[in-house]
């Protein structure tokens, strides 16, 4: 039974849990679109004088972003993501510091500590410098 439970459990989580997540999306999509459709057909039979269509249309659908508000949220979620990443990494190369330094840790731990702090660090790093390069393109490029 046991046996069983550790193959089901990965799968669910690595392909149920996703499938569902993706029908849950498009199910919310799809009432999104028949909601505006039953609005504009309930206008139409109440008034079939209706002028103009695509004016009401526009009235109804969400404003979309510009493009400078589009790069300014991914900018701004690769700033939160790449602090978070640069304090986790130096945290841990920290603690791998204090490990190696106090001794009775095995060696194998405070090297993949070392490694997995390292990274993080990198890759955070890596996001503060395209968050800061993407800030000072936007500034000089699009202007609105």
């Amino acid at each position: 039974m046991k046996e069983l439970i550790a193959v089901i459990v990965p799968i669910g989580i690595c392909v149920v849990l996703p499938i569902l997540i993706v029908w849950i999306i498009m199910q919310n999509k799809k009432n999104d679109t028949n909601r505006r459709t039953e609005i504009i057909l309930a206008a139409l039979e109440k008034n079939p004088d209706i002028g103009n269509m695509e004016e009401i249309l526009k009235k109804m659908t969400p404003p979309q972003p510009t493009f400078r508000e589009k790069m300014l949220r991914k900018l701004h979620g690769e700033l939160m993501w790449g602090s978070t990443m640069a304090i986790l990494g130096v945290a841990l190369l920290i603690t791998v510091t204090i490990w190696a330094i106090s001794g009775g840790y095995a060696t194998g731990d405070i090297a993949a500590l070392g490694v997995i702090g390292t990274a993080c660090f990198a890759s955070g790093l890596g996001m503060l410098i395209a968050y800061f390069s993407g800030k000072k393109m936007l500034n000089k490029g699009v202007k609105e």
